[in-house]
């Protein structure tokens, strides 16, 4: 790419800043104290001031979008760039700045090997939610196995199931063996209306959503983690067709059993609640 640089003169016509226009910014607003810079094999103009206004113009869009200020952080490349007094002043007196002469603070960057293995697991991810809807198995026999993927409740595609063709047609959903995992979104259990199955087993959960929606579930297993509760009726309530509840090596210390006018649990087969915390 070409360096980037920044015309000194805006354009008399410009009266609103637009993501991908030329944009002008008051020198005296947040978005002008900051200069970034970055390293490259040549050595960018980053700036200049004009009376009392200073211009990004399409050209530095290539660093940041437009209407927006740089902020402290890591250039494309992955080199830190930050702001400087010295830098903000040259802007300010209409000289060019260098890159090159630039002071860089000292600041956190994402490691390489860390970034990369976040980018193999979303690729993955995308890979396996594409088998899954161009899988050829009937029409409510869709299985999504996302399992010992390193996953956060942040990775969970929801996007990807929320009210979409793959989520109101998905009977099978793992999420087991995803030590990172200490909670789910809230929407997950409530947008799969044919799912019949959920194991989020061996994972850190330390709490569950309050509120349930899966009409169809039969078997849920939470085993191996790091819950505290029982599940609460509100939970319960929105799994009416609940046949086999799996709660093996918990936290547990008690059971709350919903009174008896209540319709949970009234299809409940098989219930382990072995090696938690139960006082008899």
């Amino acid at each position: 790419l070409p360096s980037p640089s920044v015309t000194a003169a805006p354009p008399s016509h410009l009266s609103s800043p637009e993501h991908g226009a030329n944009t002008i910014l008051p020198t005296g607003s947040t978005a002008t104290k900051v200069v970034a810079a970055y390293k490259t094999n040549n050595t960018p103009s980053i700036g200049t001031a004009a009376g009392n206004r200073v211009l990004f113009g399409k050209s530095s869009s290539l660093l940041f979008p437009t209407g927006v200020g740089p902020t402290p952080g890591n250039a494309p490349n992955g080199t830190p760039i930050a702001a400087s007094s010295s830098s903000v002043a040259s802007i300010a007196s209409g000289t060019n700045v260098s890159a090159k002469s630039t002071p860089v603070t000292n600041l956190p960057a994402i490691p390489a090997a860390s970034a990369e293995a976040i980018s193999k697991k979303q690729r993955k991810l995308n890979i396996l939610i594409d088998q899954c809807e161009s899988s050829r198995f009937s029409f409510n026999k869709k299985k999504l196995i996302l399992e010992n993927m390193d996953l956060l409740d942040s990775d969970i595609p929801v996007k990807d199931l929320y009210h979409t063709n793959l989520g109101n047609s998905l009977h099978k959903l793992s999420l087991a063996r995803n030590r990172s995992l200490a909670t789910i979104p809230p929407k997950l259990v409530t947008c799969l209306p044919l799912l019949k199955t959920l194991d989020i087993s061996q994972c850190n959960l330390y709490t569950l959503p309050s509120k349930w929606h899966l009409p169809q579930l039969k078997r849920l297993n939470l085993s191996n983690n790091q819950l505290r509760e029982f599940p609460e009726e509100s939970i319960l309530e929105g799994l009416l067709e609940l046949n086999e509840l799996n709660l093996y090596k918990n936290k547990i210390s008690e059971i709350i059993v919903p009174p008896k006018h209540s319709k949970s649990l009234q299809k409940l087969e098989k219930l382990n609640i072995s090696f938690n915390d139960l006082e008899y």
